[in-house]
């Protein structure tokens, strides 16, 4: 007589609580992405369980987890905390392929998308934005143009950021606001800085960002939709190059 297995069995614990690895994964592809980078503190456990809605136990576990794993470093003392280690224990092949995957297919048609969503707001900014639009735009820019100057690679990306918000809230469109949210959750058109290597070869990249920034503002500041438009586009394709050339690599 054949012997009935025992079900529970099946259902016997993990070996790695499934919450710790989870929070593991996303915190490595944000350091993949460049969100921390070198040196960075992270947020502290209890802001990090109130974000992921989990307790601090399962937190620190998984901080602990890439502590080992070399990704982390935890400082004791009043400014302590986990740090981001310096050093890339993740390659940048493998990096680009956590964050973005390997359908080359699929990434460029949803970078496309995000392309035309960012050129379709800077073309409504032009069309609808307000002096007050243009000031947040212009102080944005000019906080981009002191990090480069400045050879700061994360206050760049800072600034990258909030030069591209204060164009789409400046198209007053709130729908057309939540497509482009929702397709930049998808893929980050900012690159993973360390992708670009040293800071010197980041470099030169920020230096055409820059250059496509100043005539983007000038574009939406003098009412040339077209231009707005074809200019956000190209620009919004920066990272598409760097990134299928690293996918390729073998």
């Amino acid at each position: 007589m054949t012997e009935v297995s025992d079900p529970s069995r099946r259902l016997s614990p993990l070996p790695v609580n499934p919450k710790v690895a989870a929070i593991v994964d996303r915190l490595v592809t944000a350091i993949a992405a460049g969100d921390f980078l070198p040196g960075t503190r992270l947020p502290s456990e209890r802001a990090l369980a109130e974000s992921l809605a989990v307790g601090r136990n399962t937190v620190r576990s998984a901080l602990k987890e890439l502590a080992d794993q070399g990704l982390l470093e935890t400082r004791r003392g009043r400014n302590g905390g986990a740090f981001v280690a310096h050093g890339q224990p993740v390659a940048p092949r493998d990096s680009v392929v956590r964050i973005f995957g390997t359908d080359l297919g699929k990434l460029e048609a949803t970078i496309d998308a995000i392309a035309l969503g960012y050129s379709l707001a800077a073309e409504t900014a032009a069309l609808r934005g307000k002096p007050e639009n243009f000031e947040r735009i212009s102080a944005a820019l000019g906080s981009f143009r002191d990090a480069v100057a400045a050879s700061d690679p994360r206050a760049a990306q800072l600034a990258d950021g909030e030069f591209h918000h204060a164009i789409i809230e400046s198209a007053e469109q709130p729908m057309l606001h939540d497509i482009i949210r929702d397709l930049d959750a998808k893929i980050s058109l900012g690159a993973p800085l360390h992708i670009w290597g040293s800071i010197e070869q980041h470099e030169p990249m920020q230096r055409r960002a820059l250059e496509d920034h100043i005539a983007i503002f000038e574009a939406i500041r003098s009412r040339d939709r077209q231009a707005a438009f074809d200019l956000s586009y190209d620009h919004a394709k920066i990272d598409l190059d760097i990134i299928l050339e690293l996918l390729q690599l073998q």
